[in-house]
């Protein structure tokens, strides 16, 4: 088959929702797909396990966005895509396929996974040494056993199965010249070896059980041992275990809406990390967004200053100036503080000054300066109790506070006022149009759960949704369609005409 042929058969199989099989079978008997691919209509087609070794193919060689790039090309040859238009992003949570395991569950599953891996590698070499015991604890998967109900028990059995573990990499370190050399890199047995160092500790002999303010940042811990990419997050309220789709549509009037990026993450990469790398994606396309609409998740000082830089005006809400409460009273906000950068003073609602200042430039390169008020001052200061909630008698320091500097500085204050007036407000609305193509995504592609495993492959997945949503959308533009408004119920238009 050739390659361009697989591509159309992997992003026609997202456009009808099929799996590998039914893709196959489609090739082989629908007079349409033929059609669509060239084919005679003996053609016999090919076998369906052809689709994953492709993929695995695009995958190995990071050829996936090579299909999405090509459609993009196509549509701009058609003039379907204004190059210096409006863009808009945004993100949708992405389930990881694999089963959500409690920590008794996950331990119990990833020691099970290596001895099934070592098994089938080396068996004479496994059999000589696990026990009948061992056998019957990890022959089936552990979800098949009625698991401790009582804490007690619970934590007996978790610190079998890191006492099971811990035994198994002995085994293979202990084998250094044999075949356990082998075994110890083998996948499984590095995903043992890797989450062993997470939950577990062994001291003078001893296991510990690692509590959850000792184990690692979320970015670092594995939730399953079948998708060592996938990250457990929290985002308002909603846990999931798994990845992050960011889609990016153009948005032009008079134009169809294209999705010109797709940018996959794990779960635990914040929004703010990921504006820059998806503008450096469009911007390697030729598509620099003349207004790139997207919400607060994604906007800092240090982004609208690049972005002005680059010619883009990123139009999104930056964070409000928020005070933090103390009982029933509110503290002041940093604004309320007068900055005067050229003689490097803070002036405080007060009206004390500032005689400490000291520049330092963050990770992402933004200056700032750390400013200190003396404890002299502070200390007898009336308004002491609504500026700040540190003990001076203790730590013998004045109120701290850090200050953004420059053009970052500007842009900030500029946006925090821009955003309040009605007219940014109503050009902002345009940004609401992006959830469509968030609906869409999730609800017809299925981007909302991953069908393969690792983040490459989810990676894939999205690129070849959003390929198959770019056919669907140009399909429906040619045909006359064009994108509906917002629907109102009947009883709402009742209660305007009421009003009116």
């Amino acid at each position: 088959m050739s390659p361009v042929a697989l591509c159309l058969v992997s992003v026609l199989q997202h456009v009808e929702g099929f799996a590998d099989r039914q893709a196959a079978e489609a090739v082989r008997g629908r007079i349409d797909w033929k059609y669509a691919l060239g084919l005679e209509l003996t053609d016999p087609g090919f076998d369906y396990s052809v689709l994953s070794e492709f993929r695995a193919r695009l995958v190995e060689h990071e050829l996936g966005m090579r299909v999405f790039d090509a459609v993009i090309e196509c549509c701009d040859a058609a003039g379907l895509l204004e190059r210096d238009g409006r863009v808009r992003t945004d993100s949708t949570v992405v389930l990881a396929g694999v089963r959500w395991l409690n920590r008794l569950e996950f331990c119990g599953e990833t020691v099970r996974s290596a001895l099934e891996a070592i098994a089938a590698a080396e068996p004479d070499w496994l059999a000589e040494r696990i026990s009948g015991q061992q056998v019957e604890r990890y022959g089936k998967p552990v979800d098949n056993w009625r698991l401790p109900k009582k804490a007690v028990d619970r934590n007996k059995r978790l610190r079998q199965f890191a006492k099971d573990g811990f035994w198994l990499l002995d085994q293979c370190a202990a084998d250094a010249r044999g075949p356990g050399a082998a075994l110890a890199d083998l996948e499984a047995v590095s995903v043992l070896r890797r989450v062993w160092g997470q939950q577990f500790e062994r001291c003078g002999g001893r296991i510990v059980v690692r509590t959850a303010d000792d184990l690692p940042p979320s970015e670092e811990v594995v939730v399953s041992p079948f998708d060592i990419d996938a990250r457990y997050s929290v985002k308002r309220g909603q846990s999931w275990n798994g990845y992050k789709a960011h889609l990016s549509e153009a948005c032009e009037p008079g134009y169809p809406h294209v999705i010109v990026g797709v940018y996959t993450t794990d779960a635990t990469v914040p929004d703010l990390s990921c504006t820059e790398p998806i503008t450096r994606q469009l911007r390697a396309r030729g598509l620099r967004p003349r207004t790139h609409f997207v919400d607060q998740g994604y906007v800092a000082a240090y982004h609208l200053v690049r972005e002005a830089a680059s010619g883009t005006v990123l139009h999104g809400p930056i964070r409000g100036d928020w005070s933090t409460t103390k009982g029933a009273d509110v503290l002041f906000k940093p604004t309320d503080f007068v900055v005067d950068e050229p003689t490097r003073t803070v002036t405080c609602p007060a009206g004390q000054r500032s005689t400490g200042w000291s520049v330092r430039i963050g990770d992402n390169g933004t200056p700032y300066a750390n400013v200190s008020f003396p404890v002299g001052v502070c200390r007898p200061c009336p308004l002491r109790a609504k500026c700040t909630r540190a003990n001076m008698d203790k730590n013998q320091r004045g109120r701290g506070l850090k200050v953004m500097l420059g053009a970052y500085r500007k842009a900030m204050l500029e946006r925090r006022a821009e955003q309040e007036t009605e007219p940014w407000r109503e050009s902002y609305k345009q940004r609401s149009g992006v959830e469509g193509a968030i609906s869409q995504a999730t609800g017809r592609i299925g981007m909302r759960r991953c069908k393969y495993r690792s983040l490459d492959k989810t990676a894939l997945q999205h690129i070849l949704g959003a390929t198959a949503m770019n056919f669907i959308r140009v399909n429906a533009w040619r045909c006359g369609y064009r994108s509906e408004t917002t629907r109102t119920t009947h009883l709402a238009r009742l209660q305007l005409q009421t009003q009116t």
